[in-house]
């Protein structure tokens, strides 16, 4: 009687274990990470802004300086955030532009800034400049800059790059500031 207990144990943990091997196999494994953009991908300002037109981030540089801005079709305007990091390199001169009483920006840490616009019909934005840390030894530094931007409190994709204003695939947005 042992005997075929013991089998049936065996069997059972057999096709437990199969069944296990089985599942592993099928999982769908985890969505890469996007890879970083290009930072010469946002050289050059949009062509157009569409001011009271469209909600969204516009995000373009010349040279080291950064520009975002926001703009809303909504007279009663939305909330945009922002937080912008780089690495190996430090955020200068952060300046407001067009903004009105209740926007803002705070710099907490040398690379970290902080946003927080409520864009009615018009633009607000900022400026800022990006120093990168030089390498030291012949070990090589890499910099990047990633901007996690929300609309309404939410993740967006109205993140808009560039002269073309190419849209972002998703939240966070990170550029590789080598290429």
């Amino acid at each position: 009687m042992r005997s075929v207990q013991t089998s049936l144990v065996l069997a059972a943990l057999a096709l437990v274990s199969t069944c296990m091997t089985v599942a592993a196999q099928t999982t769908t494994p985890p969505a890469a990470k996007p890879h970083p953009l290009a930072w010469s991908a946002a050289q050059g300002k949009p062509a157009t802004l569409p001011v009271g037109q469209a909600a969204g981030f516009f995000v373009w540089h010349n040279g080291n300086t950064v520009c975002i801005a926001t703009t809303d079709q909504s007279a009663a305007g939305q909330t945009f955030t922002g937080r912008i990091v780089v690495s190996n390199a430090t955020i200068t001169n952060p300046t407001g532009v067009k903004l009105e009483q209740g926007d803002g920006f705070t710099q907490p840490k040398p690379n970290v800034l902080l946003l927080k616009f409520n864009t009615h019909l018009g633009v607000d934005g900022i400026k800022f400049t990006i120093t990168p840390v030089a390498a030291t030894g012949t070990t090589p530094v890499r910099h990047f800059l990633r901007m996690n931007l929300q609309l309404a409190g939410q993740p967006t994709t109205n993140i808009f790059i560039g002269p073309n204003s190419t849209q972002a695939t998703g939240d966070p947005v990170t550029f590789n500031l080598d290429k």
